[in-house]
């Protein structure tokens, strides 16, 4: 009997998450807020995208993609995005220059460094380092200080590095030359596992804590994709009747409880 409620709790109480889920399957999409899709980075809250046609920058509802403020990029060809702190920072290909925004008050910004004669299309914090993705001299990745010091770096995939996203362990990237999203060990680059991006020209990447964020520059649409990683656990809410017999189970002293109170049951039912 105790091993059937128990059953019946495990599948009233706790849900079977992903159970058909593929990596890389897009949950959803919608229309990004202009036509040239570049970057993309997350806030805890809402997506930040960049457009690289317009050199602007954006702030989009993750639930319909509606625009809830922008403001002009600090250069022209803005591409990728990252938070350092609630700064955020954007790299630009034209200039080679490294810029961060109060995004709370918007340009003209900081100034942060420059990076001569290479093209950073990915970029990412993951809390202590930046990492850039670059096509020059030949398409890799910097681990770098606040100060644009490389640390380390190694090749990518592939030859069209683009968007990176930090997931708290490992570091995505996309490439528009395979038109692959891949998940690599930061501390060598070695290929962790990868799936098609959706589209043909994957730029920007962004992950939330649960999915990856994806836009694309042909079909300028921004993508929820899942990355099959569990969802955060939240409280559980069972239902009434369960919650009445765990707090009676639990009022009792547990199973001994209910053993006892058995036990009383039979004296009373002999003594009369």
């Amino acid at each position: 009997m105790r091993n059937v409620i128990f059953f019946i709790l495990m599948i009233l109480i706790v849900p079977n998450q992903h159970a058909d889920a593929a990596l890389g399957d897009i949950i959803k999409s919608f229309a990004a807020p202009n036509v040239g899709s570049a970057g993309l980075t997350w806030d805890g809250t809402n997506l930040w995208y960049s457009d690289e046609a317009v050199d602007m920058i954006y702030k989009v509802n993750p639930a319909d993609g509606s625009v809830l403020n922008s403001f002009p990029a600090a250069s022209v060809n803005p591409r990728d995005l990252t938070f350092v702190g609630s700064d955020l920072w954007n790299a630009d290909i034209f200039q080679k220059n490294f810029y961060s925004v109060d995004p709370t008050v918007g340009p003209p910004g900081n100034f942060e460094f420059q990076k001569a004669g290479q093209d950073y299309t990915g970029l990412e914090y993951d809390g202590s380092y930046l990492w850039g993705a670059t096509l020059d001299p030949v398409s890799h990745i910097d681990k770098m200080d606040l100060s644009g010091n490389v640390i380390s770096s190694f090749l990518s995939p592939s030859l069209g590095t683009s968007g990176l996203a930090w997931d708290g362990t490992y570091l995505w990237n996309a490439d528009t030359n395979t038109d692959m999203i891949y998940k690599l060990d930061p501390s060598t680059g070695a290929i962790i596992t990868s799936f098609a991006a959706p589209a043909n020209d994957p730029m920007g990447l962004a992950f939330d804590g649960q999915y990856l964020w994806s836009t694309d520059n042909l079909t300028n649409q921004i993508y929820q994709l899942d990355a099959c990683y569990a969802a955060p656990v939240g409280p559980i809410h069972a239902p009434p009747g369960i919650v009445s017999m765990l707090t009676m189970l639990a009022s009792l002293g547990g199973w001994a409880g209910i053993g006892k109170l058995r036990g009383r049951i039979r004296k009373a039912k002999h003594s009369t």
